[in-house]
């Protein structure tokens, strides 16, 4: 028993002078997602595979993050990057997100380096007491809710959850999700899921480039790209 105590003290003070990490994540996407449109279902599948194939690193110090794909595909010589880019922007992440937790500013950059904020991390996340283990971490079950208008005008609400470990003591995880306490070592939204495959935790501070420039609400950004095509 005392051993056992010794080694928890002995990772929560390692964990206390990590300044910085960086996460792997898988993705897996729901193959029911082509049994939806079953027109567009060669398409889909396609995409479905792209994706399946797709690698994200998550990026961080204590305050800021970064959350970008792999460049892990483009070495295959059946790579075809307009089909990834395709399925990158369908089914998981077609652009770089940046995180300034201390400022609660999330930022996606799109087409044009134009920097959208979404201002997801401002709706306040569910903790629940449901837990399990994801690569020997615990972690906690938490639930978000996000409203949005869909392509008929119709308010909607998409549920989002995490699986997020106390004991990585960063307020990160993918995409523009971010807020708990503790690093986010699987996330599903929608059909989407991001699994962290390899973590690294390290004393040395990371520098992030936090984007600077001009910044629109979604909102905005959504309602320009819709008037551009003729929505």
């Amino acid at each position: 028993m005392k051993n056992k105590i010794y080694f928890i003290l002995i990772l929560i003070t390692n964990f206390a002078f990590c300044q910085s990490g960086s996460i792997i994540y898988s993705v897996k996407i729901d193959s029911s997602a082509s049994q939806d449109i079953k027109k567009y279902r060669e398409l889909i599948d396609k995409m479905i595979e792209y994706a399946n194939n797709q690698k994200f690193e998550l990026q961080f110090n204590k305050s800021n993050s970064i959350f970008k794909i792999c460049d892990v595909m483009s070495k295959d010589p059946m790579f075809n990057e307009k089909e990834n880019r395709t399925a990158r922007l369908a089914l998981t992440s077609g652009f770089d997100f940046f995180i300034d937790s201390s400022k609660r500013i999330d930022l996606e950059i799109k087409a044009n380096n134009q920097l959208v904020e979404s201002g997801v991390g401002k709706i306040n996340w569910d903790i629940t007491t449901e837990s399990k283990s994801i690569s020997n971490y615990l972690c906690y079950k938490a639930i978000k809710l996000i409203p949005f208008v869909d392509r008929y005008g119709e308010n909607k609400t998409k549920q989002v959850v995490a699986w997020f470990a106390p004991s990585l003591p960063f307020p990160f995880g993918p995409k523009n999700f971010y807020g708990l306490p503790g690093l986010i070592l699987e996330l599903h939204e929608n059909k989407t899921t991001y699994l962290a495959t390899k973590i690294v935790l390290t004393d040395k501070e990371f520098k992030i480039d936090f984007p600077k420039g001009k910044t629109i609400p979604k909102e905005e950004y959504d309602k320009k790209l819709k008037a551009q095509m003729g929505m």
